[in-house]
């Protein structure tokens, strides 16, 4: 059987035009998103123009649901940057006092153990945190890493019960994780309804 396929590569030059890899990525996809625009199997190298200069003036709401859903969304929690994630926070605080949703806010610590370790081997553990949390958790939750040693997390439309489960799942996989000697995982949960958080602090 033979089967015809095809690439669409959007790149950027490093470190011409930065280094940090969410914002790398970023840029890339806005390379890409001209290629699938004109007829795909090609590459392009961002340009480092302003994104409304990639998008056609004759752009149409079939065309850019197609591009949309043809980007892959990774089946598991999604990482944003700092800016991206306190967007969504922000828009899910309103949404919850609106429609009177659920959901929980999760901070993992990490706190090195011996003091010798460098700081590639400190990045090396992070890297593996993150990817722990990512698999662990559900593609509908988000998360952020904050400094050195922190990850926080919003868990939409979850009760007390599951953030338990939840919690205990992540600690269960770090227990088998080969870091887990070096580092103290801790955690702290907290329900972001915030109504039903004063009701109780009443």
């Amino acid at each position: 059987m033979s089967i015809p396929l095809g690439a669409s590569i959007g790149a950027v030059f490093v470190p011409e035009q930065g280094r940090d890899y969410e914002e790398l990525f970023r840029l890339c996809d806005k390379a890409l998103y001209v290629i699938k625009n004109n007829g795909k199997h090609g590459y392009s190298l961002y340009k480092g123009t302003d994104p409304e200069d990639d998008i056609p003036s004759d752009i149409n709401l079939a065309m850019l649901t197609t591009i949309l859903e043809e980007r892959n969304i990774p089946q598991n929690a999604m990482w944003m940057g700092k800016e991206a994630f306190g967007n969504v926070y922000r828009y899910m605080v309103r949404y919850m006092d609106r429609y009177h949703g659920t959901a929980y806010k999760m901070l993992f610590t990490a706190k090195f153990i011996p003091k010798d370790i460098t700081e590639t081997e400190k990045e090396k553990i992070m890297i593996s945190i993150r990817s722990l949390l990512q698999e662990t958790l559900r593609n509908s939750d988000i998360m952020m890493q904050i400094g050195n040693n922190h990850f926080f997390l919003m868990l939409p439309e979850i009760n007390e019960y599951n953030v338990s489960r939840v919690t205990e799942r992540v600690m269960s996989a770090w227990k088998k994780n080969s870091y887990s000697s070096l580092v103290d995982l801790t955690v702290e949960t907290e329900s972001m309804d915030h109504k039903r958080d004063k009701v109780r602090e009443e």
